[in-house]
């Protein structure tokens, strides 16, 4: 399609119906010749064109140059709110200016000249100018703080003291504002080793000091998280050992805090975890031994290369410092070895 003959033509057949503003219809004035490529504001060059008109307009033009200057006119009145456009058209302006401008951005030396523009922008202004400039700018940093942070109240999770906004918070503990504020969003985890976060009405945060980790309870979840029984001795009914908090049972076994409080809750329904049965130890209560009902029903697993044998997968991946899925594909012969080892489970009969 020749879309500079059909542009053109168009332009020409509407200067023959001599449209005047103010006979009721809505039009927009349009450089026949854009400004950025040369065009000038004189009669000759301007035309009177409805909105969808000077939508489309703007559109041949893209086609027939195909460069940055129209391509930005093209997204810019995709984005004017006079013009509606369906969106196929829309998403064809964004993606294209968007394209442009990193191509743009990516050019050697295009960010030094931009900077460089700005500080001669800068210089050559007077110093009045510039105490204004400078002015606006703080009273503008100055806004932006008090939208972030003032209107939400924070807590601090070690000392349970609520604040009514960040800057009464920093005041009193001298820290700077943008530091409580990432903390609160995630983006850090403490400052000067002092949690916080934004206060929410109805959600309890308890600090428990013995430990070094900061227990945030939500009361849906609150039965998983006993404080008073977190630093309870443990026994593991299966190998008869006691141990002296949750936390190593956790390490020791690889075993989630959620799982084990339901063990040591007493749920029948969830009687072992990972093969293993817990409860809290009490001095002078008989416990009897149970079998591991996890590692009775392993096999054995042989290194061909050592010849050291070991009750179950798991036990080989840990002993060895591997990994458990890897060795079981070297177990299923899906691979050759691992760590320059050989794996196989192990037959009394061989």
């Amino acid at each position: 399609m020749n879309y500079e003959k059909n542009y053109y033509d168009y332009i020409e057949y509407v200067k023959t119906l001599d449209r005047k503003k103010g006979e009721g219809i809505y039009y927009e004035s349009h450089h026949i010749i854009p400004k950025s490529m040369g065009g000038d504001n004189s009669k000759d060059n301007l035309v009177l064109l409805t909105a969808r008109e000077h939508y489309l307009a703007h559109y041949l033009l893209y086609k027939i140059y195909k460069n940055s200057k129209m391509i930005f006119a093209f997204w810019f009145i995709n984005n004017d709110r006079k013009h509606k456009c369906n969106s196929r058209f829309y998403e064809l302006s964004r993606k294209l200016n968007s394209e442009k401008l990193k191509e743009k951005w990516s050019k050697p030396g295009y960010k030094e000249k931009i900077k460089q523009q700005y500080f001669n922008y800068y210089n050559s202004l007077s110093e009045e100018e510039k105490n204004e400039m400078n002015k606006a700018s703080k009273e503008y940093q100055l806004k932006q703080q008090e939208l972030l942070y003032t209107g939400k109240k924070v807590i601090c999770i070690e000392t349970n003291k609520i604040y009514k906004d960040i800057i009464e918070a920093g005041d009193t503990n001298n820290i700077k504002y943008n530091s409580i504020l990432q903390c609160c969003r995630k983006n850090i985890k403490h400052i000067n080793k002092l949690h916080w976060e934004f206060y929410i009405e109805g959600r309890i945060y308890i600090t428990y000091k013995k430990t070094k980790y900061n227990i945030k309870i939500h009361k849906p979840r609150k039965e998983y998280f006993d404080v008073n029984k977190i630093t309870k001795k443990i026994i593991c009914l299966n190998t008869g050992k006691i141990y002296n908090s949750i936390k190593k049972v956790s390490n020791l076994f690889n075993i989630p805090y959620v799982s084990l409080q339901r063990t040591l809750s007493g749920n029948s329904r969830y009687e072992t975890v990972h093969g293993y049965s817990f409860r809290y130890y009490e001095e002078g209560k008989d416990y009897t031994i149970v079998e591991n009902k996890k590692e009775s029903n392993h096999k054995k697993v042989i290194c061909t290369d050592t010849g050291k044998i070991f009750n179950s997968v798991v036990e080989t991946a840990r002993n060895n410092n591997i990994s458990e899925t890897w060795l079981r594909e070297v177990l299923k012969e899906n691979r050759y070895r691992i760590k320059g080892l050989h794996y196989e489970y192990y037959n009394e009969d061989r």
